[in-house]
């Protein structure tokens, strides 16, 4: 049930990735990270739009090697602890930044405005979707989990 009371349907929606990575289902999306109903169509289908396009831009070296190694695939990869490993790890990537995408443009829908702070609960799980996201992405590239904040 959506916060309207309706069935949750999900799209049969793909989005086309550039052939080396997965493309990304808007129906998982909605299905996995529980995106209701209110959220438009539209605005889930650019949510992911975007977060497929800054995790492509962080993986655009680690891509280039493994296609100069002669992968054709992400899934083609070698050295995957687990079946699908890499593509796993992308879809959670893309997925974990699109739901914090739409966690802030859509406080609203998770808080009810009964003060001067309507994001305060919304912005901690916006955080929380983007550091795993940058987890997720460290992990494809090979990065260290250690990062640091300049203040």
């Amino acid at each position: 049930m959506s916060f309207t009371g309706r069935d949750q349907t999900f799209t049969d929606t793909t989005i086309t990735n550039n052939g080396f990575l997965p493309d990304v289902s808007v129906g998982d999306f909605q299905e996995s990270y529980r995106v209701a109903n209110e959220y438009g169509l539209g605005a889930v289908t650019e949510s992911l739009e975007l977060a497929m396009i800054e995790m492509n831009g962080r993986l655009k070296s680690r891509l280039a090697e493994w296609e100069l190694a002669g992968y054709n695939s992400l899934i083609d990869v070698p050295g995957q602890s687990i079946a699908s490993e890499y593509q796993t790890l992308y879809l959670a990537a893309v997925m974990h930044w699109a739901k914090s995408e739409l966690i802030r443009r859509n406080i609203s829908v998770t808080t009810r405005k009964v003060s001067d702070v309507t994001g305060t609960v919304a912005e901690p799980n916006e955080i929380w979707y983007r550091r795993r996201a940058d987890q997720y992405a460290r992990q494809l590239t090979g990065s260290t989990g250690i990062t640091c904040v300049l203040l």
